[in-house]
């Protein structure tokens, strides 16, 4: 985590320098050729986004701690709520209980017969 702190520091330290220097001397830049001006707004730009990118992330990062710690501490002001167990039919689905019932329901019948 202190590594991506550094890096993002360099890289907005970077893009600051850039842009500073291109601010103060574009006149001189531009008297000069495009060839050097348009490659250092580039890295200036190139240096920016990947700072913003790092800056989304990071603030998604702290986002979802922050939600985790926020539902942490809704559960434990929560009171639990006590569970009841109902008893379950020994091994039968209502599906296997309506089979049953009708396989009783023909026996009883072909006897009666």
């Amino acid at each position: 985590m202190k590594t991506s702190t550094n890096r993002t520091i360099t890289t907005f330290s970077l893009g600051f320098v850039t842009g500073v220097g291109v601010g103060l001397f574009s006149r001189e830049l531009i008297a000069g050729g495009g060839e050097i001006l348009r490659p250092l707004v580039r890295n200036g730009i190139k240096g920016m986004i990947s700072l913003v990118e790092r800056g989304r992330e990071q603030v998604a990062y702290w986002a979802e701690s922050l939600s985790d710690l926020v539902a942490e501490a809704q559960a434990d002001l929560t009171p639990p709520v006590p569970v009841v167990a109902k008893a379950a039919p020994s091994n039968a689905t209502p599906a296997k209980s309506r089979a049953r019932a009708r396989q009783g329901a023909r026996r009883a019948s072909k006897k009666g017969s």
